[in-house]
């Protein structure tokens, strides 16, 4: 014989993904039903002795947001190229010398 009972259980779900850049939701009209949705996370957790020694980053991103900081950052370092290598050259000498 198989007693069964009926129980209700609390459990948290995602009802929305807001984008930590524009605000806006992450999940469109066309994905709903499905609960797809298109956005990126970016995260950190730096660790002991780092010059942020324990700070965590966790956001979400949309689509548009995403794009737009890719194109940013390829920009950046396209423009910069000459002072990001000689920038990341000082930071690794300062963390071997500490």
């Amino acid at each position: 014989m198989i007693n069964t009972q009926i129980k209700s259980i609390e459990q948290e779900v995602t009802i929305d993904i807001i984008c930590d850049g524009c605000g806006i939701s992450c999940i469109t009209k066309e994905t709903l039903p499905f609960f797809s949705s298109e956005y990126a996370t970016l995260k950190a957790n730096w660790g002991y002795f780092s010059n942020s020694d324990g700070e965590k980053l966790d956001k979400q991103f949309c689509f548009s947001c995403t794009k737009l900081m890719q194109w940013l950052l390829e920009k950046y370092f396209e423009e910069n190229k000459n002072a990001n290598k000689a920038l990341i050259k000082h930071l690794l000498e300062k963390d071997m010398n500490e």
